[in-house]
């Protein structure tokens, strides 16, 4: 995940993942973060982080790319607030 995003000053986050199969027919999943920063104001952002491929297209296979996912960019699931899949 970018700096950009891993230093966002955010309070809270929500994680969004879609999967679509490419022309090639491999699975693709778009992976979308937005981010709460709850002050005097609130203020949202949403960021599109990259596509990762997944190699299987069972429940098992696309929840195991993204708990990668999340080890992978070190977020802290204390702080997520919403999850949304789309397939």
């Amino acid at each position: 995940m970018s700096s950009k995003i891993q230093n966002e000053p955010a309070n809270i986050f929500r994680l969004m993942f879609e999967a679509t199969p490419d022309c090639s027919k491999q699975e693709q999943m778009s992976q979308i973060v937005r981010v709460v920063k709850c002050t005097k104001a609130v203020f949202v952002k949403e960021y599109f982080v990259e596509c990762v491929a997944s190699e299987k297209k069972t429940g098992r296979g696309i929840a195991q790319v993204i708990n990668n996912k999340i080890q992978h960019d070190k977020l802290d699931m204390n702080d997520c607030r919403g999850q949304g899949y789309h397939n």
